[in-house]
């Protein structure tokens, strides 16, 4: 029908709770349909739990006989074993029937199958002992052997490629705030992106489950994956608050910080059982966080504050692909996982609304740039012309003081001599002051010659206590 296409191997299944059934063996009393995908927490009551999944799936005709197919497994909650026509094919973890002997996995398989003449058995046993949730949660995809090679390399190469443009992002914006640390703006968006580029490397192909849990362990991985889901909306809404903070007053603040808090209490000090159990409640934070943040970027927009049009735009992209997840994530809508498409568009959005942000500063400081420059070159031309105008009458005052000081005018006596040669001594150093605004005026256009030559300290000394003697007598 599908003509060796990948196609999701999804409806129903036959289901054998709390049995482990191996090829062959008699397919028990307690068969039961299950929707795949899907979980066995309201069939069994519980995620907690184990049993059998089996499908019949009939050999192609035709063409497609000679081919060769193949299996992509997702990760199932949280470990399975994969049998086809009665022989091992795939494992991950450890299924068990008992919490002390199972291990959790979310590692992916990528298995050819042998075609039998007629039906095909797959049974699939899965065990659950460390999420709230049980079961074959995503289906198994199913198609010619090289389609899935294909697909695979292009799903891996995608989330590869949007987690480091995404990160690569985050880096700039860190490097603009450390350049200027008054910016804080810069420094909420850097760390956003780095949270959205480490979930994507924790969802959807897992990169990092499939990488490095044998390294990191299956639990740090999954308190990785949940520490993201848990920051992002905090994190968001103080960005947004940053860029136009009389719309988010204190109390909101308060109001998503402290079940973010508790939310992360939660994720290191509780059992992966426990705090995966709390996601209906986290989902409402989430819910109400993605709801102040539009609110105050909506009256944004409404007020027409710069760049809220984009702002809004971009949240309204993530806020639509955090929904499909969630449906997606309670089984009620089965589709693409839509936050690594939010993530990119979202960061492409702001990253443009930021630039143009820089853009219009830089724009900014340039026309004040010249504006300075003229009303600096302005401030020299009076400096100078007031310089030579001041130069005049300090030179005649001088010149009358020294004429009166060698008795043109009558004899003087030692007061008088005293008082008009402090005239003299200050009218010279006045214009001494006025040569200086205009050595000033000169070294700035490089066009001041230097003249060194010694000078007499005991002259200069007696010169200040001369001035100086009125101030303190």
């Amino acid at each position: 029908k599908h003509q060796g296409k990948p196609v999701y191997l999804e409806g129903e299944w036959n289901f054998y709770p709390y049995q482990l059934i191996l090829p062959g063996q008699s397919q028990g009393e307690s068969m039961m349909p299950l929707s795949v995908p899907g979980t066995w927490n309201q069939k069994l009551g519980t995620g907690l739990g184990y049993g059998t999944y089996r499908l019949r799936i009939p050999s192609p005709n035709g063409p497609l006989k000679d081919k060769i197919f193949g299996l992509k497994v997702h990760d199932m909650a949280t470990a399975f074993t994969i049998y086809w026509n009665g022989k091992k094919i795939a494992e991950t973890g450890v299924v068990a029937k008992h919490k002390e002997e199972a291990k959790p996995s979310y590692l992916f398989h990528l298995v050819p199958l042998i075609w039998n003449q007629g039906e095909n058995e797959l049974i699939i046993h899965v065990s659950n002992f460390h999420h709230d949730k049980g079961g074959m949660w995503e289906p198994p995809l199913f198609g010619e052997w090289e389609a899935l090679q294909k697909l695979y390399l292009r799903d891996i190469a995608s989330s590869l490629f949007l987690a480091g443009a995404v990160f690569i992002i985050a880096l700039y914006h860190l490097g603009l705030y450390y350049w200027r640390r008054i910016d804080r703006g810069n420094l909420l968006f850097g760390l956003a992106a780095i949270v959205l580029s480490i979930r994507t490397l924790v969802t959807g192909e897992r990169y990092i489950f499939n990488e490095y849990e044998s390294v990191l362990t299956w639990d740090i991985c999954l308190r990785i994956e949940y520490f993201t889901f848990y920051l992002s909306p905090y994190l968001f809404f103080a960005f947004f608050k940053a860029f136009y903070p009389r719309y988010y007053p204190n109390w909101m603040t308060w109001s998503l910080l402290t079940p973010t808090i508790i939310f992360l209490g939660l994720l290191f000090f509780s059992s992966t059982t426990f705090f995966t159990s709390t996601n209906p409640f986290f989902n409402i934070v989430l819910l109400y966080g993605i709801i102040i943040i539009l609110q105050g970027v909506f009256r944004a927009v409404w007020n027409r504050e710069e760049g809220s049009i984009l702002f809004s735009m971009g949240i309204s992209v993530m806020a639509i692909a955090t929904l499909i997840d969630i449906l997606n994530a309670y089984q009620i809508l089965f589709s693409i996982e839509a936050i690594p498409v939010g993530i990119f568009l979202f960061i492409l959005i702001q990253s443009l609304t930021l630039s143009r942000k820089f853009s219009r500063t830089f724009s900014e400081v340039e026309t004040l740039s010249k504006r300075l420059l003229a009303m600096d070159k302005l401030k020299d031309e009076f400096l100078a012309n007031t310089s030579h105008e001041l130069k005049t009458p300090l030179n005649g005052i001088i010149g009358i003081a020294e004429s009166m000081f060698d008795g043109i005018g009558g004899s003087l006596n030692g007061e008088q001599r005293q008082n008009i040669g402090m005239i003299i001594s200050s009218g010279k150093r006045l214009a001494s002051l006025v040569d200086d605004i205009l050595d000033f005026s000169k070294m700035k256009n490089r066009d001041l010659n230097l003249e060194l030559r010694s000078i007499n300290l005991q002259q200069v000394t007696d010169l200040v206590i001369v001035i100086s003697r009125p101030l303190f007598l």
